[in-house]
């Protein structure tokens, strides 16, 4: 067998110019731990892995962002070719100690070969690869540099622990691995397996569940994983016997928590189904609130009457929801800011007095966990938008001003000074209004409308000159605006130089503002 029919093809590489940072990213991003270092056509110069990033790296104070790839990659470069025998291939990795082996074609890399790729492949002899990477991983003080911490006896063994899941040097050996001998630690290891590998989780999940048949949680885990991979039918399938066992045996998951589980996967693709020409019919959000009531009915946990509430809210059962949500806020175990944000929102879905909705967000923001972090923060500018439409402007204005201090003036744009703007000229605290109109002028990428304000704020506050001076620099770049000659009309007239007014009116009115009449016939 050919190297070509067992290589990867798509190749991720970097440049020696390249960052340590970048190059970590890379890794992270496509889950691999090595990358060739390439020159500009494509010729390998190097490789770095995930174990000289740390070590010639990390552990050396090196700055990640500040260092090129170039100055912890490895230099000498073993490689093969595309027509090269797998077998001479895997001497020489076990012959330079290395478990991954770049293939050039043409003096440019094509591909790379890792021993992973080797076991995936079902041609290949498994416990040659199994005596190869026990070799590497036994390798003498000499080659220390390139050696992993590996037992050979585990290799042989194959058998992991809970913490196994995270290995990285397992995870890229595509050979099956048993599951630990007793069943926590079996069931630890499973909710430690990464997601990404989907292999390796569906194995899992079917091992433990031909070992531990009775086990409920087993279920459950392979129900959610096949909820990720959008097989409904088989998740549906999963969930309805962990039920089953769950009502036999205990020890592991309770009824209540599957039926939970259940409903929240329900919910989820009632919301937002990963296909809705394939998505069963009967996933629905009235499927999932039955389901939460069979939890709730079996245990009254507020977390599983909170989840109802929160299925009628989706139904649009607004009235319903509210019940619930009220019922959860006097909970105080388990009442906190999302609680009475729900009840806040549905009881204004219903209708009600807003007065009503803005004390349920009172109550919001007093359970706030301190310090309020930008999470929480939003929900500041919520009760913010209820006090403004009730006409409690100041009150907005202490809620922007909160919302500030936690989100931090670097990270705010002028839509937000604008809104406070706003709140502030309603309350009369015309300073901080000018003041924050300003600020939107300066942070903003189109600042024309916010001069506007600017003019018109200005005029407002009898600052007669400078609202003439602010509209007139407008005119330059909006020559045919009514507003800019109102403005200016009624500062003028104001002044007493009726003459400059009725010259700027009669334009503003020419321009098809009508509502300037009333001025002109003032300073006529």
């Amino acid at each position: 067998m050919k190297v070509r029919e067992c290589m990867c093809n798509n190749v991720t590489w970097v440049k020696p110019t390249d960052s340590v940072c970048n190059c970590a990213k890379l890794m992270s991003n496509n889950h691999i731990g090595c990358i060739p270092v390439c020159d500009d056509s494509q010729n390998v110069v190097g490789i770095v892995t995930d174990r000289d990033i740390i070590l010639r790296g990390v552990a050396c104070d090196k700055d990640a962002k500040n260092t090129p790839i170039s100055e912890i990659m490895t230099c000498k470069v073993c490689s093969c070719t595309p027509d090269t025998h797998v077998k001479e291939a895997e001497n020489m990795m076990k012959e330079n100690q290395i478990r991954r082996i770049p293939v050039m074609e043409n003096n440019k890399i094509v591909g790379i070969l890792t021993l992973g790729d080797l076991a995936a492949n079902p041609d290949v002899n498994n416990s040659e690869v199994t005596n190869t990477l026990e070799d590497i991983c036994n390798c003498n003080k000499k080659n220390a540099e390139y050696a992993y911490a590996l037992d050979s006896r585990f290799i042989n063994e194959l058998r992991a622990t809970a913490k196994s899941a995270f290995n990285t040097d397992l995870l890229e050996i595509n050979i099956p691995k048993a599951l630990p001998n007793n069943a926590k630690d079996a069931l630890t290891y499973l909710y430690m397996l990464p997601s990404i590998d989907t292999l390796t989780c569906r194995t899992a999940y079917n091992d433990f569940i031909t070992s531990y048949p009775n086990m409920a949680e087993g279920y459950v885990n392979r129900a959610n994983y096949y909820l990720k991979q959008g097989d409904l039918a088989h998740s549906e399938q999963d969930f309805l016997l962990a039920a089953e066992k769950a009502a036999s045996d205990t020890t592991s998951m309770t009824p209540d928590a599957v039926h939970y589980q259940f409903s929240t996967a329900l919910y989820k693709v009632a919301l937002s189904p990963i296909d809705s020409a394939t998505t069963p019919s009967n996933w629905t959000l009235q499927r999932a609130e039955e389901e939460a009531s069979k939890a709730y009915s079996i245990k009254p946990h507020t977390l599983y009457l909170m989840h109802k509430g929160k299925c009628q809210y989706a139904q649009r059962n607004y009235d319903g929801a509210y019940q619930i949500f009220s019922k959860v806020c006097t909970d105080k175990q388990f009442a906190s800011a999302d609680t009475y944000y729900s009840a806040a929102l549905a009881l204004e879905k219903t209708g009600r007095d807003s007065m009503q909705v803005i004390t349920l967000l009172d109550s919001c923001i007093t359970h706030l966990p301190q310090p309020v972090n930008a999470r929480y923060a939003q929900y500041y500018l919520e009760r913010s938008k209820r006090l403004i439409q009730a006409g409690h402007f100041r009150k907005a204005v202490f809620d922007y001003n909160e919302y500030e201090k936690i989100i931090g003036p670097r990270n705010l744009n002028a839509n937000f000074y604008y809104l406070r703007y706003q709140a502030e000229t309603e309350a009369h605290m015309y300073q901080q209004a000018l003041d924050d109109i300003r600020t939107a002028i300066a942070t903003s990428k189109e600042p024309i409308p916010f001069r506007l304000e600017e003019a018109a704020l200005l005029l407002s506050v009898g600052e007669f000159k400078q609202a003439i001076e602010a509209a007139q620099k407008l005119l330059h770049d909006l020559p045919e605006n009514p507003d800019c000659y109102k403005i200016i009309g009624v500062a003028y007239g104001e002044q007493g130089n009726k003459t400059e007014a009725i010259k700027n009116l009669q334009k503003a009115k020419n321009l098809g503002d009508t509502s300037v009449e009333t001025f002109i016939k003032k300073y006529q």
